[in-house]
């Protein structure tokens, strides 16, 4: 049989596993006198070894139940402070450490009467033994301490009633997702992607029991359907905030911080450490190794509860679970940008504005266009973009008439009604001097984008889907904008814009979303490569911008903004 001893007590217990392999560290009797304190399970695995290792088999697990530290050991010609392990083995057999400190060995004569009721020594073999934490090191490979939130257990005040000096662990989960093309955006090496993913702000709070003004927190990071995602290398990284107004998603945002603290890439379902940092507050960030992975994940951050949020709890519930008003401590927040949308508003550095040439031309282009109309329907924008886009937006250049069916049935329509307003000429059939056809233009937008960038500047109460002269300008400008910004963050010699470079073309023009949105963003407008073309990011923009004066006008009302359920209400 085999398996993985942390996760099976992870499973189990819903905790958080820190490993430790030997040879352990000078401090680690304070280490495991904390965590016991909290009440968190520590267990020892044996040493490989053909014969043994004094008395204990091989790869067994063992628990270790208590620790007592300053303990006066006599066995020398002067006096020194020891401190004592009590542990059990994973059967309750007759198993015992017959090293230092073995049952009934010579070390115990050295302890007096009062020190030995204090360690709870007694000579039997029910498979509980004693050691001195010097010799962790000699007999185990590895030490588990698993990290519970005991007060879900109702055992937070119990430490305190005991005298403990430790404050108990408060425990907050986190579920996230590394989405790909969205927010997994890899390790530090990939620089212009690591900012994208997930990020949160920690706060730390200086611990009574310590005299640095430092506190302890333990970070757990787990990936979630691990079999789904086996051999996923994952880390994290902890930085301290020394300035927040620069760009989140920016290259800069995390070189302007210091790095504190970061993690190896593990390939393990769970990684868990524990950091002693200065009160502050800090940025995690949570990674794959590569960009681009889909996985879902769970960060486990355990705290502190200090002395008055303790006081104030108990006296209420027995109990820290309290979700009382008196707790408004919260240490970890989801690290966004403060105006997580803003108003989108052309950039005249980006794009200038029209001359009052270009504002006569172009209302000379509605007129000749729209005819006796005066409105442009979807079928002429889809004709005067393309060919903007086709000549730079120099409308001079543009060829573009009406429709020979258009004309005719407008037409038809004044013949009808008397009038001989009309002044478009019919469309000419001939060719070129040349003989030679017009060079084809590329279409770049479609019937269905039209629509939606029409939509976004119809001002009627009608919302008939036509657009006057004067929104045909603002509609023009918008299209510039956006253009200029696919342009300007497109790759090379490519024709799409990735997804990784939206963010920063969509601040271009006025737009911040938050990850739930931009995810949603994503998904809908990118194709499986997270590739946006020209065409669906004009449409994209356009309801943006839709969405966005909705909005705005309620916000603007004498009413909040409510969403009825008939509203946003659907069927299965």
């Amino acid at each position: 049989m085999g398996g993985d001893m942390t996760s099976a007590i992870e499973a189990l217990t819903g905790g958080a596993c820190e490993t430790f392999t030997g040879p352990f560290p000078d401090d680690f009797a304070t280490t495991l006198d904390e965590a016991l304190q909290r009440k968190a399970l520590v267990i020892c695995i044996v040493k490989d070894s053909e014969t043994g290792i004094y008395g204990l088999k091989n790869s067994l697990a063992h628990s270790v139940i208590s620790i007592t530290n300053n303990l006066t050991d006599q066995t020398e010609t002067s006096d020194q402070l020891v401190s004592l392990v009590k542990i059990r083995n994973s059967t309750g057999s007759s198993e015992q450490w017959t090293g230092r400190w073995k049952i009934g060995g010579a070390e115990w004569t050295c302890l007096s009467e009062a020190e030995k009721r204090k360690v709870g020594y007694v000579q039997r073999t029910e498979g509980e033994y004693w050691m001195n934490v010097e010799d962790l090191s000699t007999a185990f490979q590895q030490i588990i301490i698993c990290h519970l939130d005991v007060s879900i257990l109702g055992l937070d005040t119990q430490s305190r009633k005991t005298g403990s000096s430790v404050l108990p662990w408060k425990m907050i989960q986190i579920h996230d997702t590394w989405r790909a093309r969205v927010n997994s955006g890899g390790s530090d090496p990939n620089k212009e992607t690591y900012t994208l993913n997930p990020l949160y702000r920690v706060t730390v709070r200086a611990d009574p029991n310590n005299d640095n003004d430092a506190g302890s927190i333990v970070i757990s990071l787990s990936i979630k359907d691990w079999n789904d995602t086996r051999g996923l290398s994952h880390g994290y990284s902890i930085y301290k905030i020394c300035d927040i107004n620069i760009e989140r998603y920016s290259r800069e945002f995390l070189e302007k911080q210091e790095i504190v603290y970061t993690s190896d890439l593990s390939n393990r379902k769970q990684q868990t450490h524990t950091h002693v940092l200065p009160a502050d507050d800090y940025i995690l960030i949570t990674y794959t190794q590569m960009p681009n992975e889909d996985a879902q994940f769970l960060v486990q951050i355990y705290y502190q509860v200090n002395e008055e949020e303790l006081k104030t709890a108990t006296q209420k519930t027995g109990s820290i679970r309290s979700k009382s008003s008196a707790i408004r401590f919260n240490p970890v927040q989801r690290f966004e940008d403060k105006n997580n949308m803003i108003t989108p508003a052309p950039s005249q550095e980006s794009v200038p504005a029209l001359t009052e040439e270009q504002a006569k031309e172009l209302a000379k282009l509605h007129e000749f266009v729209t005819g006796s109309r005066k409105f442009l329907f979807a079928e002429d924008l889809v004709r005067i973009v393309n060919a903007a886009l086709n000549h730079n937006f120099e409308i001079s250049e543009m060829k573009v008439e009406p429709k020979e069916s258009e004309y005719r049935a407008y037409a038809q329509t004044e013949a009808a009604n008397g009038t001989n307003a009309r002044k478009t000429k019919e469309p000419s059939k001939k060719s070129s001097k040349s003989g030679k056809s017009a060079p084809k233009m590329t279409t770049f937008i479609t019937m269905e984008t039209a629509r939606s960038l029409i939509s976004s500047v119809d001002s009627t109460e009608s919302r008939d889907g036509r657009l006057t002269a004067q929104e045909f300008e603002g509609l023009w400008n918008l299209i510039r904008l956006w253009h200029h910004a696919f342009i300007r963050y497109r790759a090379q010699g490519v024709d799409s814009l990735d997804s990784f470079k939206l963010r920063s073309a969509f601040k271009e023009v006025g737009y911040q979303l938050d990850n739930d949105v931009y995810e949603s963003v994503v998904i809908k407008f990118t194709n499986k490569n997270g590739e946006m073309h020209l065409n669906e990011f004009l449409r994209c923009c356009s309801k943006l911008k839709a969405s966005f004066n909705i909005f705005a006008k309620a916000k603007n009302s004498s009413h909040p903004v409510v969403m009825s359920e008939s509203t946003v209400s659907h069927r299965n």
